[in-house]
């Protein structure tokens, strides 16, 4: 009976790492991607906006709805300088995650900077666009950030 048990444990552990291995190839296999809060002035509308932006150009249809925006200084004390967390490009996400391209067109208002307020409509564009929010990434970036400006962390999931 001893020997018995013994051989269960040992399939146990084999199949616990068979899984481990899996969940492993199958996370570097995703690349993941920081959505953060950003300031921008609005010069059209003369005001402060928070926006959402992307660490870098994104696999999936999220890639369509993004622009690379020249992000102007909000001070003449920000600098682009390595002790400086100031970047002079931001990969803005626009509205166009809402707006299909024939309704822009109609409404005339297309690729508007998405702004934190709704981000509600960007994580139902990411989940039916197969992205996965990573709550327990976010929640470590966000403890060990040196800036409160992560909004969530996203993976994409492709369909090879």
């Amino acid at each position: 009976m001893y020997i018995i048990k013994n051989k269960n444990k040992n399939k146990n552990k084999n199949k616990n790492k068979n899984n481990l291995e899996y969940k492993y190839n199958n996370m570097a296999s995703q690349n993941v991607y920081i959505i953060s809060k950003d300031t921008h002035y609005d010069n059209l509308n003369k005001c402060y906006k928070k926006i959402l932006t992307i660490d870098r150009e994104p696999e999936g249809e999220l890639k369509t709805k993004i622009k690379l925006l020249n992000n102007s200084k909000l001070s003449p004390f920000q600098q682009n300088t390595p002790c400086s967390n100031y970047k002079p490009c931001l990969f803005v996400i626009t509205d166009r995650i809402i707006n299909s391209s024939s309704s822009c067109s109609r409404s005339g208002s297309c690729g508007e900077l998405l702004d934190i307020d709704r981000q509600g409509e960007l994580i139902t564009f990411l989940l039916k666009n197969n992205y996965t929010i990573d709550s327990d990434l976010t929640r470590l970036l966000i403890e060990n950030s040196t800036s409160n400006e992560i909004v969530f962390a996203i993976k994409y999931n492709s369909q090879n």
